[in-house]
């Protein structure tokens, strides 16, 4: 008897990983979806490498390109007619925190530039070029990660998490902030701890009344792979500024495989102090590996610093993506110390 209770023990243990695995995916999408570890890299000219569950009302009905009589790609300027639906900004913003950081609390705050500056008759190459100038100066950095997607085909609910990035080596450690998931920690070093994900899961979240428990999984386990759209390592800035970066230069080659682009000019969010610039993109089938019938994306920069602070993905059924960065701090100064498997679950 005691070795049936035993078995079955193991077995609930084995489904409740399985379902923990759907969440420690906490990354922005990757043409390359699960490539192996993305590696900061400094060589391909003006690129960058390191590198949440609500419907969305009245979702946008532009349809979806056909694979058909495809143009060459350009670039569509703002004052053009049909520019598509804005993705309704009327939703549930984080609340503003405060984050506790080692032993200490601080307010989050973000780098001054000195003001906007226009973006001039190349819009999309002028967005990316200031996130690159930015991003060349955050060797690491922190911000507040309000997460919202599609798994499977089922709407997942909305996560808060803090995440800490250092560049070098590619580092990532997410602490889950908000009800969903709450207390859940999960770490990633490439080259240390066998380049494993070190998990940490909440309270209650094993099993009823368990403890928080510790796990490790490779990133590019097959679990890992079939439970989330993304990988860890495709988390942080440089995987965002990266493919926005391919798509201003598919654009400007004219390779129609990228869909197109409009600029969309200035553009006010409720999730924002201030307006944010925006573009959107049309991509067909076949342009992202996620969206096998193409859809819609839009991008949004920050005005001062450049950085994209959010980003929406929709496919035919609607809303698949929702990412968004704020509360953004740096130079934050991460050492192993942020990144240390054995800290998790302690005051910091």
């Amino acid at each position: 008897m005691d070795d049936q209770r035993k078995t079955l023990t193991n077995h609930a243990r084995r489904i409740a990983l399985l379902l923990l695995i759907c969440m420690t995916g906490c990354s922005d999408f990757s043409q390359h979806r699960f490539g192996g570890i993305r590696r900061e890299s400094p060589k391909v000219a003006g690129l960058v490498h390191p590198a949440p569950s609500l419907a969305i009302p009245n979702p946008p009905t532009t349809p979806t390109p056909s694979t058909t009589n495809l143009q060459q790609a350009g670039f569509v300027p703002a004052d053009q007619p049909n520019v598509p639906l804005i993705p309704n900004p009327e939703r549930t913003v984080a609340p503003d925190l405060r984050i506790p950081i080692r032993n200490s609390t601080v307010n989050f705050t973000t780098p001054q530039f000195g003001g906007y500056q226009p973006v001039g008759d190349k819009p999309l190459r002028m967005l990316h070029t200031r996130a690159v100038k930015t991003y060349t100066g955050m060797d690491s950095y922190n911000y507040r990660f309000t997460r919202r997607e599609s798994v499977g085909g089922k709407l997942q609910p909305e996560e808060l998490i803090l995440v800490k990035i250092r560049r070098k080596p590619f580092s990532v450690s997410l602490r889950w902030l908000g009800d969903e998931g709450k207390g859940r920690e999960v770490m990633y070093v490439d080259g240390k701890f066998g380049s494993k994900l070190q998990i940490l899961t909440a309270p209650d979240e094993v099993f009823p009344f368990a403890p928080p428990t510790r796990f490790n999984f490779a990133p590019n386990d097959a679990m890992v792979k079939s439970k989330s759209r993304h990988s860890i390592t495709e988390s942080g800035f440089g995987n965002l500024i990266d493919n926005f970066g391919r798509l201003v230069a598919g654009i400007e080659a004219g390779d129609a495989r990228v869909g197109t682009a409009k600029y969309l000019g200035m553009i006010e969010r409720k999730e924002f102090p201030r307006p944010v610039e925006a573009v959107h993109h049309n991509l067909p089938p076949g342009a992202d590996p996620d969206l096998p019938k193409g859809g819609q994306r839009w991008w949004y920069f920050d005005a001062n610093h450049g950085l994209p602070v959010l980003v929406i993905t929709h496919d035919e059924t609607g809303e698949v993506e929702y990412y968004r960065h704020d509360l953004i701090q740096w130079p934050a100064r991460l050492d192993d110390l942020d990144f240390d498997p054995s800290r998790m679950g302690k005051k910091q």
